[in-house]
């Protein structure tokens, strides 16, 4: 019997910002998301019961980049800037109330994963470097799939992701 799949995570990146999109609608499109971007190796390990796979590598695997949502605790760590002014305002919060029966709660994994998205790096064709302020990226996937929104590094870090990425995939300039 095969095993369940197993991940690994090979880079992970938190402060990675995205816009949504003006094809999404609504007023969040002049906001800025927090999330975390990371690189995993999803591989389901072969079954054992057979000897022939002995001398197999072992995994069906596949790399794939992913970028969900911050936490709120998380987000509010990495909007933390030198203008203490501003500070003061990203600090309130308030603590939502706890609802029996479900009604009239938000369904936290569906708020999550709103924005989230990950793909195969096999789809990844193409990536522009934009260093115009603070420095994103524009990725083009394969034209059977949907292209993520770009990402930005406020906070740093798009070379140690590119240069994570090289393991994985041929970048060329």
């Amino acid at each position: 019997m095969a095993a369940d799949s197993v991940l690994k995570v090979l880079f992970e990146l938190e402060g990675v910002f995205i816009h949504p999109s003006s094809e999404e609608g609504g007023s969040e499109q002049d906001s800025l998301i927090s999330g975390c971007l990371r690189i995993v190796d999803k591989y389901r390990p072969l079954e054992d019961s057979d000897p022939s796979n002995m001398l197999c590598a072992g995994k069906d695997s596949s790399s794939v980049m992913e970028w969900d949502q911050c936490s709120g605790e998380k987000l509010l760590e990495t909007q933390q800037s030198y203008e203490t002014e501003w500070d003061m305002i990203n600090a309130v919060s308030f603590k939502r109330r706890s609802v029996t029966n479900g009604e009239g709660s938000l369904n936290h994994s569906s708020e999550r994963s709103r924005w989230a998205f990950s793909f195969s790096l096999s789809d990844l064709r193409c990536i522009r470097v934009k260093e115009q302020g603070w420095s994103f990226l524009l990725l083009q996937l394969s034209e059977s799939c949907r292209s993520p929104p770009a990402l930005h590094f406020h906070q740093g870090g798009s070379r140690d992701f590119l240069e994570s990425l090289r393991r994985f995939a041929v970048i060329s300039r």
